[in-house]
């Protein structure tokens, strides 16, 4: 009995089968193609193809609400450019811009869709940003006319200004704030669905944290340790600490004199001042710097002083040699530190240098339309600086962020403050 009602049920579904076999392929069409798919993007992302999209990457850092928010302006803005992997420019809210040969006129094309009194508005209120200039439109056409020229426009625009950034925030407490995938349009493309940032009440709790896997990464010290199947990236900022001379005073008047004082070489400079602000790490760095001087037989005295001190020294030039910081900011080279352009007060030349191979490299760097390459041609500066007697850098800030093996991280170009790799997280995916 039981075999013969076997039997029936196999002509019943036989029967079913048959009568619905175009409904049977059909679904079974849609499993093959995404399931299909679904191993592509997976055998994709692993070997190096296009990186998957969808996700959520967990980030710890340390402070409150008010981080939260900084966080959320670089997540949820975006520039009318913006930098790729490749530490190059692309359009992004434009589809192409054009300057004159004197680069102080620009005209950005905006795209369709993208409002330009909005556009303009938002970047009357960072004016700031660009120095001296004034903004006027022509249909979708943003024309921003400078006082003076300025090669690096372009870039300073890549900044997070506009409300097209690849998140929206979605929620935000003293603790936690949650960022969803920003569907408006024109909005920078990503690939990660939602990011979740975590705040933590300092840095041990952080790096707690990371050690229990409880965030995917995490901005921390040289000193942590690496957990397990996480990796840990250091990537240059654009500020560092530099030692010069005043060479318009004795005893730095003479090149070579200069010259071997800054490769720790014997010669005729004996004795002199160093000013250094009386903080961290500049107090370190420059006894480090006149340890090596004192053992070639060279007396200095370390003149320790307030930074606002030290800063009015800088303006009136009243200094032998001085320990400063060389922050790049906005305007992504050393431009104003160097040239001899800025030699006269209120020019930032503190040093007095004019040299022709200085002005002509850092004109090779102010004409480079790549952050990546400008971080070599900067590297090569700075072995210039020491060449030709004008200072030398003591140190480069790095930033060092653990990351998860899951996620695919990109390196930030042209980063400030560690803060700034938030800005290139569009770019990030999960495996």
């Amino acid at each position: 009995m039981l075999i013969k009602r076997k039997a029936a049920y196999g002509r019943q579904f036989i029967a079913l089968i048959n009568r619905y076999e175009k409904v049977f392929l059909a679904l079974l069409s849609v499993v093959i193609v995404v399931s299909g798919t679904y191993w592509y993007r997976q055998y994709s992302s692993i070997n190096g193809g296009t990186p998957t999209v969808g996700g959520t990457y967990v980030e710890g850092i340390v402070g409150s609400k008010n981080e939260l928010e900084q966080v959320a302006a670089k997540l949820t803005k975006a520039g009318l450019l913006t930098v790729n992997k490749d530490g190059n420019l692309d359009n992004l809210l434009i589809t192409g811009w054009t300057v004159n040969a004197d680069q102080t006129v620009y005209d950005f094309t905006l795209k369709d869709g993208v409002p330009i009194a909005d556009i303009q508005n938002d970047l009357q209120e960072n004016i700031d940003l660009l120095g001296e200039a004034t903004l006027s439109t022509n249909g979708q056409h943003l024309i921003v006319t400078l006082a003076q020229a300025n090669p690096n426009l372009p870039f300073l625009l890549a900044e997070p200004l506009f409300d097209f950034g690849p998140y929206k925030l979605s929620s935000i407490t003293d603790q936690m704030a949650v960022f969803t995938r920003n569907t408006k349009e024109n909005a920078q493309p990503t690939y990660i669905n939602k990011i979740v940032v975590h705040s933590y009440p300092n840095q041990s709790s952080l790096e707690q944290a990371l050690s229990r896997q409880k965030i995917d990464g995490a901005i921390v010290t040289n000193q942590t340790a690496t957990p397990r199947n996480y990796q840990a990236h250091s990537f240059d900022l654009s500020r560092g600490y530099v030692l010069t001379f005043n060479t318009n005073q004795s005893p730095f008047r003479v090149a070579a004199d200069r010259i071997q004082l800054l490769n720790n070489q014997p010669g005729n400079i004996k004795s002199f001042t160093l000013t250094v602000p009386n903080e961290e790490p500049y107090l370190t760095l420059a006894k480090t710097q006149i340890a090596d001087w004192q053992a070639l037989g060279v007396t200095v005295t370390m003149d320790a002083k307030s930074l606002d001190d030290v800063n009015n020294l800088l303006i009136s030039r009243s200094f032998q040699a001085v320990v400063t910081g060389v922050n790049y900011g906005f305007e992504l080279d050393p431009y104003y530190i160097w040239s001899s352009t800025q030699i006269r007060p209120p020019g930032n030349n503190i040093s007095g240098i004019k040299s022709t191979s200085l002005d002509d490299y850092l004109g090779r760097i102010r004409s480079s339309s790549s952050l990546k390459d400008r971080a070599s041609l900067v590297q090569n500066l700075n072995s210039l600086l020491v060449q030709e007697g004008a200072g030398k850098v003591l140190e480069t800030e790095q930033a060092r962020l653990m990351v998860s093996d899951a996620v695919n991280y990109v390196e930030p170009y042209g980063a400030l403050t560690a803060a700034d790799h938030w800005q290139n997280m569009y770019l990030w995916s999960i495996n």
